[in-house]
């Protein structure tokens, strides 16, 4: 049987994410207690504030120092997959997982990734949304209000319409 590791996009971080881990895997501590950021990595990932840990700009090597932490508790344990995949900035900790580089480069490029994103948005109105459902429903319905300033639009993953907007 083979062994796959798939690593999370954005959108999955949460305040307190890797306390547990931190607090028992040397392995896992050695990599966040490295991670080359100008910011308290541990304090946002474990005690937040939320808002701040969903800024890309913090999101993105946060979730980068975690995967790769838990990477390095699980080769610790013998534990190493014969294919690694990621969604979107998961790809970042796929690459590190399958030796493209190490942690420290991998979370040293997606802090540049996010500050470069953060950077580009500045002063424009812009956002990102995503919904994530159950059942046979993917992707939904989006209907654009240029009067907002909500433009231009990309949709991604676009699978079924809907009857109303959302």
């Amino acid at each position: 049987m083979k062994l796959a590791f798939l690593y999370a996009g954005q959108g999955a971080q949460h305040v307190g994410m890797g306390r547990d881990l931190y607090e028992i895997y040397p392995a896992f501590r050695q990599v966040l207690d490295s991670a080359p950021v100008d910011f308290d990595l541990k304090k946002l990932c474990f005690d937040g504030p939320e808002d701040q840990l969903n800024d890309t700009r913090y999101t993105q090597p946060c979730m980068v120092a975690f995967a790769a932490g838990v990477t390095a508790l699980l080769r610790e344990a013998g534990i190493t997959p014969d294919y690694a995949a990621g969604l979107s900035l998961g790809e970042y900790s796929a690459l590190q997982c399958a030796g493209v580089f190490d942690a420290k480069t991998a979370i040293s490029l997606v802090a540049f990734r996010g500050q470069a994103m953060a950077d580009a948005v500045q002063g424009r109105p812009c956002g990102m949304a995503a919904h994530s459902g159950r059942g046979d429903v993917c992707f939904f319905r989006m209907r654009l209000r240029i009067s907002r300033g909500l433009s231009p639009v990309s949709l991604r993953n676009w699978r079924l319409k809907l009857d109303r907007d959302i």
